[in-house]
């Protein structure tokens, strides 16, 4: 064991800093934050109806990763709707799923991060998981760049080298 550095206090008010060293909290990874971006988050476990949950079965601490879904909260493409789409359109801004479940998303913090390429090998998720669409609006092109991750504000556990 060598020491890389030492542990900050995670913030609770307030965004890091680009350039901020990073333990993730779940996957133990090292990392530098690029920059934040609020998140537009649907977690499809986490029920809102009252009664939907049953007093025997808690609700989990934490929220798997599958389900949830991220949207940058600032939309800068526009959308037709077509007639088949709009009763499904209609439905989603009224807060529920296909299945009719309510499902309700809030705005939370997110930071963009470059993982540590010593630390990938012993990163139990796939690190080219994230992509993202080119810039150009007539190529279809999509893009992973390894080592690139989205987390979480409460993930983010600092520290200084």
């Amino acid at each position: 064991m060598a020491e890389v550095g030492r542990l900050e206090t995670p913030k609770l008010e307030g965004k890091y800093s680009t350039g901020q060293l990073l333990l993730h909290r779940v996957f133990g990874y090292r990392g530098v934050t690029l920059f934040p971006w609020m998140a537009r988050v649907y977690d499809r476990d986490v029920s809102h109806i009252i009664g939907l949950c049953s007093p025997l079965k808690p609700e989990p601490q934490w929220p798997s990763l599958l389900p949830v879904v991220l949207i940058p909260s600032r939309r800068t493409t526009t959308t037709t709707t077509t007639a088949s789409t709009a009763a499904a359109d209609e439905a989603s801004s009224a807060g529920y799923n296909t299945v009719g479940r309510e499902v309700r998303g809030h705005t939370h913090t997110y930071y963009q991060v470059l993982i540590d390429t010593r630390d990938c090998p012993f990163v139990r998720t796939q690190t080219e998981a994230v992509t993202f669409l080119g810039n150009q609006e007539n190529s279809r092109s999509l893009y992973a760049i390894p080592g690139l991750d989205y987390v979480a504000h409460e993930d983010i556990l600092p520290y200084t080298s």
